[in-house]
Protein backbone atom coordinates (compact mmCIF):
# COMPACT_ATOMS: atom_id res chain seq x y z
CA UNK A 1 0.00 0.00 0.00
CA UNK A 2 1.34 3.41 -1.18
CA UNK A 3 1.16 6.76 1.08
CA UNK A 4 -0.83 8.77 -1.31
CA UNK A 5 1.50 11.69 -2.04
CA UNK A 6 -1.43 14.15 -3.32
CA UNK A 7 -2.73 13.87 0.15
CA UNK A 8 0.60 15.31 1.66
CA UNK A 9 0.47 18.26 -1.15
CA UNK A 10 -3.67 18.72 -0.38
CA UNK A 11 -3.64 18.13 3.38
CA UNK A 12 -0.24 20.93 3.61
CA UNK A 13 -1.71 23.62 1.36
CA UNK A 14 -5.00 23.23 3.36
CA UNK A 15 -3.17 23.87 6.23
CA UNK A 16 -1.85 27.16 4.87
CA UNK A 17 -4.90 28.31 3.65
CA UNK A 18 -6.53 28.39 6.58
CA UNK A 19 -4.60 31.08 7.79
CA UNK A 20 -6.10 34.36 7.42
CA UNK A 21 -3.18 36.43 6.14
CA UNK A 22 -1.97 33.67 3.73
CA UNK A 23 -5.37 33.48 2.34
CA UNK A 24 -5.45 37.07 1.66
CA UNK A 25 -1.65 37.02 0.59
CA UNK A 26 -2.88 34.41 -1.93
CA UNK A 27 -5.83 35.65 -3.30
CA UNK A 28 -4.34 39.13 -3.77
CA UNK A 29 -1.35 38.06 -5.54
CA UNK A 30 -3.00 35.55 -7.96
CA UNK A 31 -6.65 37.16 -8.61
CA UNK A 32 -6.65 39.81 -11.35
CA UNK A 33 -5.99 43.06 -9.63
CA UNK A 34 -9.79 43.97 -10.72
CA UNK A 35 -10.99 41.56 -9.17
CA UNK A 36 -9.29 42.26 -5.22
CA UNK A 37 -9.81 45.42 -6.04
CA UNK A 38 -13.45 45.13 -4.98
CA UNK A 39 -13.01 42.45 -2.53
CA UNK A 40 -13.76 43.42 1.50
CA UNK A 41 -11.20 40.95 2.87
CA UNK A 42 -12.45 41.96 6.14
CA UNK A 43 -15.49 39.52 5.47
CA UNK A 44 -12.91 36.84 4.30
CA UNK A 45 -14.46 33.21 5.67
CA UNK A 46 -13.52 29.37 5.21
CA UNK A 47 -16.38 27.16 3.64
CA UNK A 48 -15.85 23.70 5.20
CA UNK A 49 -18.07 22.70 3.10
CA UNK A 50 -16.93 21.37 -0.24
CA UNK A 51 -18.25 20.71 -4.18
CA UNK A 52 -16.30 17.76 -5.19
CA UNK A 53 -17.46 14.69 -6.02
CA UNK A 54 -16.56 10.83 -6.31
CA UNK A 55 -15.36 11.48 -9.68
CA UNK A 56 -13.96 14.34 -9.41
CA UNK A 57 -12.00 13.39 -6.37
CA UNK A 58 -9.27 11.58 -9.03
CA UNK A 59 -8.51 15.08 -10.00
CA UNK A 60 -8.99 18.01 -7.22
CA UNK A 61 -9.41 18.48 -3.53
CA UNK A 62 -10.86 22.14 -3.41
CA UNK A 63 -10.63 24.89 -0.98
CA UNK A 64 -13.92 27.43 -0.44
CA UNK A 65 -13.20 30.74 0.64
CA UNK A 66 -16.35 33.01 0.58
CA UNK A 67 -15.99 36.47 1.06
CA UNK A 68 -18.09 39.74 0.27
CA UNK A 69 -17.65 42.48 -2.56
CA UNK A 70 -17.36 46.60 -1.55
CA UNK A 71 -20.58 46.18 -2.26
CA UNK A 72 -22.15 44.13 0.43
CA UNK A 73 -22.56 41.19 -2.87
CA UNK A 74 -21.34 37.25 -1.85
CA UNK A 75 -19.20 35.54 -3.90
CA UNK A 76 -17.16 31.97 -3.74
CA UNK A 77 -13.46 31.57 -4.73
CA UNK A 78 -13.00 28.46 -5.01
CA UNK A 79 -9.65 27.32 -5.21
CA UNK A 80 -8.98 24.00 -6.80
CA UNK A 81 -6.00 21.87 -6.23
CA UNK A 82 -5.10 19.80 -8.97
CA UNK A 83 -3.01 16.58 -8.17
CA UNK A 84 -3.05 14.52 -11.44
CA UNK A 85 0.72 13.00 -12.08
CA UNK A 86 0.00 14.05 -15.61
CA UNK A 87 -1.02 17.20 -17.22
CA UNK A 88 -4.59 16.88 -18.64
CA UNK A 89 -5.79 19.11 -21.56
CA UNK A 90 -9.65 18.41 -20.60
CA UNK A 91 -9.52 20.07 -17.19
CA UNK A 92 -11.54 22.75 -18.58
CA UNK A 93 -14.66 20.06 -18.83
CA UNK A 94 -14.17 19.02 -15.33
CA UNK A 95 -14.06 22.52 -13.86
CA UNK A 96 -17.45 22.76 -15.57
CA UNK A 97 -18.59 19.88 -14.41
CA UNK A 98 -17.64 21.10 -10.77
CA UNK A 99 -19.16 24.93 -11.15
CA UNK A 100 -22.69 22.90 -12.68
CA UNK A 101 -22.24 20.62 -8.97
CA UNK A 102 -21.44 23.84 -6.90
CA UNK A 103 -24.28 25.61 -8.52
CA UNK A 104 -26.90 22.96 -8.22
CA UNK A 105 -25.69 22.23 -4.72
CA UNK A 106 -27.12 25.80 -3.56
CA UNK A 107 -30.05 25.58 -5.75
CA UNK A 108 -31.49 22.53 -3.87
CA UNK A 109 -30.35 24.08 -0.49
CA UNK A 110 -32.44 26.79 -1.26
CA UNK A 111 -29.57 29.77 -1.00
CA UNK A 112 -29.56 32.57 -3.22
CA UNK A 113 -26.84 31.81 -6.14
CA UNK A 114 -23.82 33.82 -5.98
CA UNK A 115 -20.82 33.22 -8.38
CA UNK A 116 -18.25 30.76 -7.85
CA UNK A 117 -14.64 31.90 -8.77
CA UNK A 118 -12.72 28.81 -10.01
CA UNK A 119 -9.02 28.92 -9.18
CA UNK A 120 -6.68 26.50 -10.33
CA UNK A 121 -4.04 25.74 -8.28
CA UNK A 122 -1.05 23.55 -9.77
CA UNK A 123 2.39 23.34 -8.88
CA UNK A 124 3.74 20.35 -10.31
CA UNK A 125 6.67 20.51 -12.65
CA UNK A 126 5.32 19.41 -16.04
CA UNK A 127 4.59 22.84 -17.88
CA UNK A 128 1.06 23.38 -18.75
CA UNK A 129 -0.59 25.98 -20.61
CA UNK A 130 -4.26 25.75 -19.86
CA UNK A 131 -6.91 25.39 -22.00
CA UNK A 132 -10.44 26.71 -22.02
CA UNK A 133 -13.94 25.11 -23.44
CA UNK A 134 -13.92 27.61 -26.67
CA UNK A 135 -10.05 26.60 -27.84
CA UNK A 136 -11.14 22.75 -28.41
CA UNK A 137 -13.91 24.67 -30.93
CA UNK A 138 -11.65 27.04 -32.83
CA UNK A 139 -13.01 25.83 -36.34
CA UNK A 140 -16.64 25.92 -35.56
CA UNK A 141 -18.48 28.27 -37.03
CA UNK A 142 -19.17 31.28 -35.39
CA UNK A 143 -22.33 31.57 -35.05
CA UNK A 144 -22.23 28.29 -33.36
CA UNK A 145 -20.07 29.47 -30.60
CA UNK A 146 -22.47 31.20 -28.41
CA UNK A 147 -23.71 27.72 -27.63
CA UNK A 148 -20.68 27.20 -26.17
CA UNK A 149 -20.40 27.10 -22.39
CA UNK A 150 -18.43 29.69 -21.34
CA UNK A 151 -16.27 30.77 -18.22
CA UNK A 152 -13.50 31.96 -17.09
CA UNK A 153 -10.91 30.40 -14.74
CA UNK A 154 -7.82 31.57 -12.89
CA UNK A 155 -5.02 29.14 -13.83
CA UNK A 156 -2.08 29.69 -11.07
CA UNK A 157 0.66 27.33 -12.08
CA UNK A 158 3.51 27.87 -9.69
CA UNK A 159 6.09 26.66 -12.06
CA UNK A 160 5.83 30.23 -13.89
CA UNK A 161 7.04 32.12 -10.81
CA UNK A 162 10.63 32.59 -10.51
CA UNK A 163 12.08 31.94 -6.84
CA UNK A 164 12.83 35.79 -7.04
CA UNK A 165 8.87 36.28 -7.64
CA UNK A 166 7.72 34.00 -4.90
CA UNK A 167 10.23 35.23 -2.49
CA UNK A 168 9.01 38.64 -2.99
CA UNK A 169 5.68 37.94 -1.35
CA UNK A 170 5.02 39.88 1.05
CA UNK A 171 3.47 37.57 3.28
CA UNK A 172 6.38 35.13 4.40
CA UNK A 173 4.78 31.75 6.01
CA UNK A 174 2.84 31.56 2.14
CA UNK A 175 5.90 32.97 0.36
CA UNK A 176 7.81 29.76 2.04
CA UNK A 177 5.11 27.18 1.61
CA UNK A 178 4.88 27.95 -1.99
CA UNK A 179 8.44 27.77 -2.60
CA UNK A 180 8.45 24.59 -0.65
CA UNK A 181 5.76 23.00 -2.97
CA UNK A 182 7.65 24.19 -5.98
CA UNK A 183 10.83 22.76 -5.52
CA UNK A 184 9.39 19.60 -3.59
CA UNK A 185 9.62 16.72 -6.31
CA UNK A 186 13.70 17.65 -6.76
CA UNK A 187 15.29 16.74 -3.56
CA UNK A 188 18.16 18.92 -3.87
CA UNK A 189 16.35 21.74 -4.59
CA UNK A 190 13.97 21.25 -1.30
CA UNK A 191 16.34 20.69 0.82
CA UNK A 192 18.25 23.61 -0.70
CA UNK A 193 14.58 25.97 -0.37
CA UNK A 194 14.55 24.57 3.31
CA UNK A 195 17.49 25.73 4.54
CA UNK A 196 16.98 29.15 3.07
CA UNK A 197 14.03 29.69 4.16
CA UNK A 198 15.82 28.90 7.51
CA UNK A 199 18.30 31.62 7.09
CA UNK A 200 16.62 34.32 5.44
CA UNK A 201 13.04 34.08 6.50
CA UNK A 202 11.56 35.92 9.77
CA UNK A 203 9.24 33.39 11.32
CA UNK A 204 8.44 32.23 15.12
CA UNK A 205 9.09 28.22 15.35
CA UNK A 206 6.89 27.92 18.06
CA UNK A 207 3.82 28.68 15.82
CA UNK A 208 1.69 25.92 14.17
CA UNK A 209 1.91 27.43 10.99
CA UNK A 210 5.43 27.57 10.56
CA UNK A 211 5.63 24.02 12.47
CA UNK A 212 3.76 23.06 9.61
CA UNK A 213 6.10 23.86 6.68
CA UNK A 214 9.08 22.07 8.56
CA UNK A 215 6.38 18.96 8.97
CA UNK A 216 5.89 19.19 5.00
CA UNK A 217 9.16 18.99 4.31
CA UNK A 218 10.20 16.12 6.60
CA UNK A 219 7.16 13.61 4.77
CA UNK A 220 9.11 13.66 1.57
CA UNK A 221 10.33 10.24 1.61
CA UNK A 222 13.80 10.73 -0.22
CA UNK A 223 15.64 13.07 1.75
CA UNK A 224 18.51 12.45 3.09
CA UNK A 225 18.18 12.92 6.49
CA UNK A 226 22.31 13.18 7.70
CA UNK A 227 22.50 15.93 4.16
CA UNK A 228 20.02 17.64 6.17
CA UNK A 229 21.41 17.61 9.36
CA UNK A 230 24.76 18.56 7.74
CA UNK A 231 23.17 21.75 5.94
CA UNK A 232 21.75 22.60 9.52
CA UNK A 233 24.90 22.24 10.97
CA UNK A 234 26.29 24.34 8.66
CA UNK A 235 24.51 27.59 9.67
CA UNK A 236 26.61 30.71 9.92
CA UNK A 237 25.03 32.69 13.10
CA UNK A 238 24.55 31.20 16.66
CA UNK A 239 20.85 32.16 15.77
CA UNK A 240 20.34 29.87 12.49
CA UNK A 241 22.82 27.31 14.11
CA UNK A 242 20.03 27.28 17.36
CA UNK A 243 17.14 27.38 15.17
CA UNK A 244 18.58 24.29 12.84
CA UNK A 245 19.28 22.43 15.90
CA UNK A 246 15.63 22.96 17.12
CA UNK A 247 14.30 21.91 13.67
CA UNK A 248 16.25 18.71 13.93
CA UNK A 249 15.15 18.03 17.83
CA UNK A 250 11.48 18.47 16.86
CA UNK A 251 12.11 15.63 13.77
CA UNK A 252 13.73 13.86 16.11
CA UNK A 253 11.56 13.30 18.79
CA UNK A 254 8.67 13.79 16.86
CA UNK A 255 8.38 12.35 13.25
CA UNK A 256 11.53 9.63 12.85
CA UNK A 257 9.93 7.76 16.73
CA UNK A 258 6.69 8.02 15.91
CA UNK A 259 5.10 8.00 12.79
CA UNK A 260 7.90 7.13 10.85
CA UNK A 261 8.97 3.99 12.54
CA UNK A 262 5.36 3.17 12.63
CA UNK A 263 5.27 3.25 8.61
CA UNK A 264 8.38 1.13 8.68
CA UNK A 265 6.75 -1.45 10.44
CA UNK A 266 4.03 -1.86 8.81
CA UNK A 267 5.63 -2.02 5.45
CA UNK A 268 7.61 -4.89 7.07
CA UNK A 269 4.64 -6.51 7.31
CA UNK A 270 3.87 -6.48 3.63
CA UNK A 271 0.04 -6.33 4.21
CA UNK A 272 -2.52 -3.89 4.43
CA UNK A 273 -3.20 -4.49 8.25
CA UNK A 274 0.41 -4.44 9.49
CA UNK A 275 0.92 -1.21 7.66
CA UNK A 276 -2.21 0.69 9.88
CA UNK A 277 -1.35 -1.15 12.83
CA UNK A 278 2.35 0.05 12.65
CA UNK A 279 1.00 3.89 11.70
CA UNK A 280 -1.45 3.71 14.28
CA UNK A 281 1.38 2.74 16.72
CA UNK A 282 3.55 5.53 16.18
CA UNK A 283 1.05 7.94 15.77
CA UNK A 284 -0.17 7.14 19.36
CA UNK A 285 3.82 7.02 20.33
CA UNK A 286 4.21 10.15 18.46
CA UNK A 287 1.27 11.88 20.23
CA UNK A 288 3.05 10.65 23.86
CA UNK A 289 6.77 11.95 22.83
CA UNK A 290 5.14 15.39 21.94
CA UNK A 291 3.15 15.54 25.07
CA UNK A 292 6.20 14.65 27.42
CA UNK A 293 8.55 17.00 25.49
CA UNK A 294 5.74 19.81 26.45
CA UNK A 295 4.07 20.19 22.93
CA UNK A 296 0.59 22.22 22.91
CA UNK A 297 -2.45 20.19 21.36
CA UNK A 298 -2.75 22.21 18.58
CA UNK A 299 0.57 20.88 17.66
CA UNK A 300 0.51 17.59 18.41
CA UNK A 301 -3.04 17.73 16.14
CA UNK A 302 -0.69 19.63 13.54
CA UNK A 303 1.78 16.56 13.15
CA UNK A 304 -0.51 13.80 13.10
CA UNK A 305 -3.23 14.65 11.64
CA UNK A 306 -5.77 13.41 14.61
CA UNK A 307 -8.68 15.30 15.99
CA UNK A 308 -8.09 16.42 19.94
CA UNK A 309 -10.85 14.31 21.51
CA UNK A 310 -8.61 10.82 19.85
CA UNK A 311 -5.06 12.48 21.51
CA UNK A 312 -6.74 13.26 24.66
CA UNK A 313 -8.02 9.15 24.26
CA UNK A 314 -4.66 8.25 23.72
CA UNK A 315 -3.01 10.32 26.66
CA UNK A 316 -5.78 9.31 28.93
CA UNK A 317 -4.71 5.67 28.22
CA UNK A 318 -1.39 6.43 28.66
CA UNK A 319 -1.62 7.99 32.12
CA UNK A 320 -0.05 11.08 30.67
CA UNK A 321 -3.35 13.42 31.99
Amino acid sequence: MQININNIHDKFFKEVMTDYDASVAFLTEYLPKEVSAILDFSTLKHDSGSYINKELSESFADILLTIKTVGNESLTVSILLEHKSYVDSHTCFQVLSYLSAAYTKQVKSKQKPSLILPMIFYHGSKRWNYKSIPDFFIELPEFLKKYLPKHETEFVNLSNFSDDQIFGITNRFLASALLLQKSYQDTKLLIDSFVQIIRTMEFDLEKANWLSIFVYVLQNEKIDRTVLHQQFLESDTPENKRISEKVMSIYDQLIAEGIEKGIEKGIEKGIEKGIAEGIERGIEKTIINAFDNHAELDFIRLITGETIEKIMSVLQKNGRI
